[in-house]
């Protein structure tokens, strides 16, 4: 493991499929990334850097929950955020957060008043005012 640990930074070893690979480590990219691609970089900055911020017990769950895949609990936690938030296209809410509640899709407050609370309508599928 010495041996390894010192290619680090020049050499990466990884589990593909149950098979042991090695690649050259960074390797720049030699083809211009498509805009869909591009599009990603973005939440994949942004699902790394709030690794850090989350709870040691949330961490040890996905790095307990990675083992099975051979994956590290930050690649699970990443791989995670971003099928999430782009299957149900949440990207564009967390990036340009709601400034009103009327924001909301699911929420229907077109002009609140004093002292109203917001009650779920099951027959609508949206928050209302009461």
């Amino acid at each position: 493991m010495a041996i390894v640990s010192g290619f680090k930074g020049v050499l990466d070893f990884f589990v593909h499929d149950g098979i042991a690979c090695v690649r050259r480590w960074p390797r720049p990219p030699t083809l211009k990334r498509s805009a869909a691609v591009q599009a990603q970089w973005p939440a994949w900055r942004y699902a790394t850097t709030t690794w850090i911020n989350v709870s040691k017990y949330v961490q040890d769950a996905y790095r307990a929950t990675a083992t099975i895949a051979s994956l590290t609990g930050r690649d699970l936690y990443v791989k995670a955020f971003i099928k999430d938030y782009f299957r149900e296209g949440q990207w564009d809410a967390l990036i340009h957060p709601p400034e009103r509640l009327d924001d909301f899709p699911d929420v229907d407050v077109p002009s609140p008043e004093d002292n109203q609370v917001l009650v779920w309508r099951e027959g609508a599928g949206k928050w209302k005012p009461e």
